[in-house]
C-alpha cells in the first residue's frame, strides 16, 4: 500500500518546526493599507513586518 505524498501537510510541518508564529491585530482597514504599501514596494506583508522589527530592534531576523 502506497500513501500519496501530501505537500500541504509537509509544508505545514516544516513551517511548524522551522518558524515561530506571532499573531498581530490591527485596527480595521490598516491591513489593507499595509498590503498596498508592501505590494507597491514588491515585498510581502510578512517581509515588511520582519524588516520593520529588524530596523526597530536591531535584532537580525534571518534564520541561524
Amino acid at each position: 500500500l502506497q500513501v500519496a505524498f501530501d505537500q500541504t501537510a509537509y509544508t505545514n510541518e516544516f513551517n511548524r518546526q522551522s518558524y515561530d508564529r506571532i499573531s498581530l491585530m490591527l485596527p480595521k482597514g490598516k491591513r489593507a493599507m499595509l498590503k498596498a504599501y508592501a505590494e507597491k514596494n514588491g515585498i510581502s506583508v510578512n517581509s515588511l513586518i520582519v524588516q520593520a522589527i529588524e530596523e526597530y530592534t536591531g535584532i537580525p531576523m534571518t534564520k541561524d
